[in-house]
């Protein structure tokens, strides 16, 4: 009986044996794997690797893990450093680099590299990453990348990542950053995405969101449904320019945020916006957070508290799709500037301000021009001592 069970214990080893091993060698190779394929249009003396040097809060950030071994159009070169200028043979030339150590800074890594047309990542391990600003900085000839199989769990900066990435049509993400602060300027000015889907996006960290999406003007769809923003003080410039945006759902927004200004600057296909679960408390400035704004036809405020509010000129600029407006929950004895606030609402008909205090306003020039529907309003409340 006890052979019989020895015989059938050591049978199933043996056939599970290689199964398990070969898993055990895959996993090995996928962690200890850090190889990069780019494609280089043109010959020539090129780059391979960013010399940039770029000043952020103070310190000078570059590049400078240098891989370990690069083969060019299949032939090993030697490795210098990232100022080196390898000459190229062929119009469109194949370069593999390889790294015998963890990854843990991609700072600049390809910056202003423009003569880079793809990037091949699936032997890349992120995992041990702290660092991602600028990485694609001004890469303007990539048209897709794929990172789904990057880890950034350890990322806590990623400011200026796709900055400039002038011709990506195609991103494929799978983040989740839970320790990222800096997401400023992220996707600014990738003119060609259509769509970004950041679902997975665990951004609980994050301070910094101005211009995050800035000027990607064929951005319809961005999907932030698990966005959870519970950090952002920052959010600026966020959407600016953003003008084929349709709608976006910002329910995953709480944080106490300190500026708001620009924040949909001319995005003028948004219809609704929900604002609800925003914490305004601390805002300071609103000022052309819905300028240009032409087909918004409604805002849910929620009930903001707005008692630290400084700027609100220019806030609905030109929204001539606006038909009515209830701004009776703000706040605004600290408010300075109101100048061209409602300027050119043409269908605003009803404009309840409540208990609008102005005793701090030094500027109120046009707050109402060209408000040719609104037939009576309520100032009762203004101080125009000033």
């Amino acid at each position: 009986m006890s052979f019989n069970i020895f015989l059938i214990i050591n049978i199933q080893l043996f056939l599970f044996f290689p199964l398990y091993y070969s898993k055990q060698i895959k996993l090995r190779k996928i962690i200890s794997s850090n190889e990069i394929i780019i494609t280089i249009r043109g010959s020539g003396n090129q780059k391979i690797l960013s010399d940039s040097i770029i000043e952020k809060d103070g310190k000078n950030h570059s590049f400078q893990m240098l891989p370990d071994e690069i083969i060019i159009n299949g032939e090993s070169r030697e490795r210098v450093d990232n100022n080196t200028v390898y000459y190229l043979n062929e119009e469109i030339n194949n370069v593999t680099m390889r790294w015998n150590s963890n990854i843990t800074n991609c700072n600049c890594m390809f910056s202003d590299l423009s003569n880079i047309i793809s990037i091949d990542f699936s032997n890349f391990d992120t995992s041990h990453v702290t660092n991602m600003i600028y990485m694609f900085n001004k890469c303007t000839s990539i048209t897709s990348l794929n990172l789904t199989n990057f880890n950034t769990e350890l990322v806590e900066d990623m400011c200026s990542m796709f900055y400039e990435c002038t011709s990506l049509e195609k991103l494929d993400l799978n983040f989740r950053a839970p320790l990222a602060v800096d997401l400023s300027h992220m996707f600014e000015f990738c003119y060609k995405l259509t769509s970004i889907d950041l679902s997975n996006f665990e951004a609980i960290s994050a301070k910094y969101l101005s211009s995050m999406f800035g000027n990607c003007n064929l951005l319809s769809y961005i999907n932030l449904t698990n966005f959870k923003s519970i950090s952002a003080e920052y959010t600026n410039n966020m959407f600016y320019g953003c003008n084929k945006l349709q709608s976006i759902d910002l329910s995953g927004f709480s944080s106490t945020v300190k500026n708001m200004g620009n924040m949909f600057f001319e995005c003028n296909s948004l219809e609704y916006l929900d604002l609800s679960s925003f914490n305004i408390s601390n805002v300071e400035s609103m000022g052309h957070i819905f300028y240009g704004c032409t087909d918004l036809k409604s805002v849910n405020f929620g009930k903001f508290k707005t008692n630290l509010l400084n700027y609100m000129d220019y806030m609905f600029y030109e929204c001539t799709s606006l038909e009515s407006l209830d701004l009776s929950n703000f706040d605004t004895k600290s408010v300075a500037n109101i100048s061209h606030m409602f300027s050119g609402c043409t269908h605003l008909t009803s404009l309840e301000l409540g208990i609008f205090n102005t005793s701090s306003v030094t500027d109120m020039s046009h707050t109402f021009y060209y408000c040719s529907s609104l037939s009576s309003l309520n100032l009762k409340n203004f101080n125009t001592s000033f």
